[in-house]
């Protein structure tokens, strides 16, 4: 009886240490839990208020780029959406306050509005020396008011974001600081 008592005692002591030792692994879960929702609030904070702002810079940008060509007053908008558990980032043209696709305004109009993105988010880039290349970006534009514009457009967004652009083009009104013309393998500066 002696030896079943001490058995007995053994085995509850047994049982309650590893009720402690499961009590303590419980509480070191239940605040890697507590660690890890608080870390997912604080990312959650921070990604809400960087789209925010890449929004603000858009809308801001590329607006400005739109109706600095186009004689209508058409806003650029992009909004963050969750969509299937995921962030997704859609882009309208507010046209006389209805919202529209990128393209039912006219590849003009979406030509431009994907110059501005490109350089929105060449600003984002923290490098030293900002280029771009551009081939035919006023491909789509219509006459030469369009064009001038566009090229007017480029000088100033060059010189407030520190942007080096190099465009490739048949057209003959693209203004810049130094245009060349490369014609049957020889290369001209004509300004």
């Amino acid at each position: 009886m002696k030896e079943k008592f001490s058995s007995d005692k053994a085995t509850k002591d047994y049982i309650k240490s590893e009720l402690v030792s499961e009590g303590i692994i419980n509480n070191e879960l239940n605040k890697d839990l507590e660690d890890h929702t608080e870390a997912r609030v604080i990312t959650q904070i921070v990604a809400e208020q960087t789209q925010k702002t890449i929004e603000d810079n858009f809308n801001t940008l590329v607006t400005s780029a739109i109706q600095a060509v186009f004689s209508e007053k058409l806003e650029f908008k992009i909004k963050f959406v969750q969509k299937r558990n995921k962030t997704e980032c859609e882009c309208y043209i507010i046209n006389d306050g209805n919202e529209c696709g990128m393209f039912d305004g006219g590849f003009g109009v979406a030509e431009i509005a994907s110059f501005g993105c490109r350089v929105a988010f060449l600003h984002l880039e923290k490098k030293a020396r900002k280029i771009m290349f551009l081939d035919e970006p006023t491909g789509s534009l219509n006459g030469n008011i369009e064009q001038e514009n566009f090229s007017n457009v480029m000088q100033m967004l060059s010189d407030k974001y520190e942007i080096q652009f190099i465009v490739v083009t048949n057209q003959g009104n693209i203004v810049g600081d130094r245009i060349f013309n490369v014609k049957n393998g020889e290369c001209k500066q004509i300004s």
